[in-house]
């Protein structure tokens, strides 16, 4: 939760001195990603218009697989006498990138190309080589973090609701060396 009042500290930060008051677009969104299985969680980002059509954009976000009998667990192989198993437990994506608006209405379609750090906690579980109801019970658990470089993109729609306000939703595909996901957005953005 630190990391994420830090990330949210910065977007203001950057909002307040980088960006002018001017064609600023802030907005907050809550969203659902496929990769171990489900995760659910929220972004808050910052963009400024370029040109009418060309934003630059600033993205924090936090993820998080809150079900234990979620698939998400994925098999490592042995490790000496164990089995271990690897599993993931939350995910900070911190992406920079661009977003393109097709078309001049207030209401429109948008594609965005994305580079992200992503901070992934992984938990670890070692288990006996007993079996129990044919299958291993867990009896060590370790965790680590491990932050993967990505790529991706995010298309969608932006709705015109008032003046300033603006519903915004759409999906998201991110891939690097070690961690790839997808998912869905939805959430409210604000013209400054």
């Amino acid at each position: 939760m630190k990391l994420i009042s830090k990330a949210f500290f910065l977007i203001l930060v950057l909002s307040s001195v980088v960006f002018s008051q001017n064609n600023l677009l802030i907005s907050g969104r809550l969203g659902i990603i496929k990769s171990y299985g489900t995760a659910e969680g929220f972004e808050i980002s910052a963009k400024r218009m370029i040109t009418n059509n060309f934003l630059f954009q600033f993205t924090a976000g936090y993820y998080s697989w809150s079900d234990s009998r979620d698939l998400n667990r994925m098999s490592l192989g042995r490790v000496s006498n164990n089995v271990t198993k690897k599993e993931m437990d939350n995910l900070i994506p911190v992406k920079v990138g661009f977003s393109y608006l097709f078309g001049d209405q207030t209401s429109r379609p948008f594609l965005s190309i994305e580079w992200a750090v992503n901070r992934a906690n992984l938990n670890y579980y070692e288990s006996p080589n007993i079996l129990t109801n044919w299958s291993y019970v867990p009896t060590n658990k370790y965790s680590q973090s491990t932050l993967y470089v990505s790529m991706g993109f995010s298309m969608g729609y932006v709705f015109s609701l008032v003046e300033n306000m603006n519903l915004l939703t759409g999906v998201f595909y991110q891939t690097g060396s070690g961690l790839t996901y997808n998912g869905l957005i939805a959430g409210f953005e604000y013209d400054l």
